[in-house]
């Protein structure tokens, strides 16, 4: 495995041991192995091993391959290679901390004190995310088991890398805002800088108590806890922090986002500063308690993920109100627009029969009204808009079928874009992302090749490689490598028409400009195999140009045979012979594109059927001549009298001329 240096030299070559696991630095995106730099012994390294269905965060990668940031666990270098047993995978490079992370699973590391957290940890975490956060990245993965000594008996400190992984995905709830740590850990979305300054907050938080948030709390306890106490009261649990770690704690743990404390604040503490913002909380609270299921609700957000948990009950209780004297009373701060009225569209029950599907419909709707910074609550989905990508290659990775039904649900039926347009009427979600969700939403609501669920999967999720089982054990990253796995797969038999599944067609259309549209060619249902064959090969030659791929074998030798009944079906013998001759020579050639010209299989076949046709009119006219020939002529027919004038008038014209030489020659 080589590494570039900053010239984009290559100038190393790196070592990675699968058989030696360092499983401090897993991560949710892959596992980790012992490595080492062949060019240089003492530059410490590790390897990680990246799962095929979970995307990593290639542009960020990138970013840090090019311009390595101070205080970060950088990447060195990136490569698909065998990866042992896991067959070829991404394995990244990683700059490899020697000392220990600040919290493991024995509890806090005994060198984290106040003291260091004030002179060692925070100075270092403003240096890497200010770094960051000028390029628009998140690191969305602080906690102290992801911060590390960067050697062991000094204090410097360096962040871990933020990667491999989905952006929030590896983080416990209680690391996460509250508006996306109720959402499921794949579908946290990259957020922004707010969110790693409350991540910073609970992990000075976890080390300063030695515990770990809401270790001792259920979940829904938990979560209730912070609505209504606040985030920092419900992390801290039963402690007090006094003094100036808790003047700071409070500013980073606080749930508004635009109130919580940003790096010059935090800047500003460790000089001595405190910095002067208003640490209250955003009015969440409802006009009045709502009565819902047994239970009373005072904050709207609490009531949303009420409604999001028990969808038959809430449905019934929406419809029983006038929905919109309901939200006047209840939310008598918000006004319930014309526009927003009809987004949710809530129709009262003795208009409709049972239906689990409006219901969930119209509950999606109604929470996102209720907590319009939160996630998309459907069925058994909680996840942000820009989460979706990785919550959907999640469910894949799983294979867990009814979650990948609701997602496209979620997408087929346009719900994700209706609830889009009540969070962008609310100002909560950026213009852009509204668009790119009604986009990707578009895609998955046609069925056919190209198009679905997976074609989402992909839009969405654009590091993912391939998924295909056809795939199995590579590590399909690009337009070219599908194709060579189609031409792989060709090699072991089957029918043409399962050469492209629904993974590959969709992920070839995604990467592919117009695939898409030249799929659609094949979706005729009473095509013949010749056709079919003959339509596949349009598509593949083309893509085989554009993506400059000498050889495909397999393929060439497959529709060689593939199109030979087609050839045996032409009328005209020398052509038969004269494209077949062609075909036996192009089938080894791995030339599809060379297939399609020297064939021009279409053109032969249009001019076959005409002078066939021209043949067939020829004929039926000789038949017809032949008929009438042969056809018995009856004397009162007017053809009949014609022609036996015509035959008396030559026989009297040589009466005549015998007459006249018999009477010449008489003289």
């Amino acid at each position: 495995m080589a590494a570039r240096d900053q010239t984009g030299e290559y100038h190393a070559a790196y070592q990675v041991d699968f058989a030696s696991a360092l499983p401090a630095f897993d991560s949710p995106g892959g596992k980790a192995y012992a490595a080492s730099d062949a060019d240089n012994p003492k530059h410490p390294v590790y390897g990680l091993v990246q799962e095929r269905a979970i995307p990593s965060r290639n542009d960020v990668a990138k970013s840090l391959l090019q311009a390595p940031v101070t205080n970060l666990v950088n990447p060195v270098d990136q490569e698909v290679m065998p990866a042992g047993k896991d067959g070829v995978r991404l394995v990244t490079l990683f700059e490899r901390p020697l000392g220990e992370a600040l919290m493991s699973a024995g509890g806090v590391h005994p060198n984290v004190t106040e003291r260091l957290i004030r002179k060692q940890l925070i100075p270092a975490a403003i240096s890497a995310l200010s770094t960051l956060h000028e390029r628009d990245i998140t690191h969305r993965a602080i906690r102290p088991n992801n911060i590390f000594f960067a050697v062991p008996g000094d204090n410097a400190i360096i962040l871990g890398e933020c990667i491999s992984m989905p952006a929030g995905s590896g983080q416990l709830a209680a690391f996460e805002p509250l508006e996306r740590a109720v959402a499921d850990p794949f579908g946290r979305g990259e957020a922004n800088e707010t969110a790693d300054l409350f991540a910073l907050g609970a992990a000075i938080l976890t080390c300063y108590l030695n515990q770990w948030p809401g270790y001792d709390q259920a979940p829904e306890a938990f979560l209730a806890a912070r609505i209504h106490h606040g985030s920092f009261r419900a992390l801290c649990g039963k402690h007090e922090i006094p003094g100036a770690m808790g003047v700071m704690l409070r500013g980073l743990l606080n749930d508004n986002p635009a109130e919580r404390w940003n790096l010059n604040d935090l800047a500003q503490w460790v000089d001595g500063i405190v910095p002067q913002k208003r640490s209250g909380m955003k009015n969440w609270s409802l006009s009045k308690p709502i009565n819902f299921n047994g239970k009373t609700y005072a904050d709207r957000r609490h009531l949303a993920q009420a409604f999001a948990e028990n969808i038959v009950p809430a449905a019934a209780y929406i419809r029983e109100q006038n929905f919109l004297e309901w939200s006047q009373q209840a939310l008598s701060h918000d006004v319930l627009s014309d526009r927003m009225e009809r987004l949710i569209n809530v129709k009262p029950a003795v208009e409709l029969a049972p239906n689990p599907k409006a219901d969930a419909e119209m509950i999606a709707k109604v929470c996102m009204f209720l907590d319009p910074a939160g996630p998309v609550r459907y069925r058994r989905v909680a996840v942000c808009f820009d989460g979706l990508g990785p919550a959907i290659a999640d469910a894949q990775h799983r294979d867990d079928r009814d979650r990948m039904a609701i997602f496209h649900e979620l997408l087929a039926s346009q719900l994700i874009a209706s609830v889009a347009e009540i969070a962008n009427e609310k100002k909560t979600i950026a213009k852009s992302l509204s668009y790119e969700v009604s986009r990707v939403a578009e895609l998955a609501q046609h069925n056919h090749l190209g198009h679905g669920l997976e074609r989402a999967l992909y839009e969405v999720n654009p590091s993912l490689p391939c998924l295909s089982a056809k795939c199995q054990g590579k590590w399909t990253a690009t337009a070219r490598d599908a194709l060579l796995a189609a031409d792989e797969q060709a090699g072991a038999g089957g029918e043409l028409s399962t050469i492209f599944d629904r993974h590959l067609a969709a992920f070839c259309a995604t990467k592919i400009q117009g695939f898409d549209r030249k799929l659609q060619a094949l979706a005729n249902p009473n095509m013949t195999g010749g056709q079919y064959a003959l339509a596949l090969l349009d598509i593949m030659a083309l893509f085989q140009r554009k993506l400059s791929i000498p050889h495909l074998p397999n393929l060439s030798r497959r529709f060689a045979g593939a199109l030979k009944p087609s050839i045996k079906v032409l009328k005209n013998r020398v052509r038969r012979e004269t494209l077949a001759a062609k075909l036996m020579r192009l089938a080894d050639s791995g030339s599809l594109v060379r297939m399609v010209r020297e064939l021009d299989f279409a053109n032969q076949a249009r001019q076959d059927a005409k002078e066939f046709a021209v043949a067939r009119q020829r004929f039926a006219a000789i038949e017809n001549e032949q008929r009438w020939l042969k056809r018995r002529i009856l004397p009162g027919e007017d053809q009949s009298l014609r022609v036996g004038y015509q035959a008396a008038a030559v026989i009297g014209f040589l009466m005549l001329t015998a007459t006249i030489l018999n009477y010449t020659v008489g003289f």
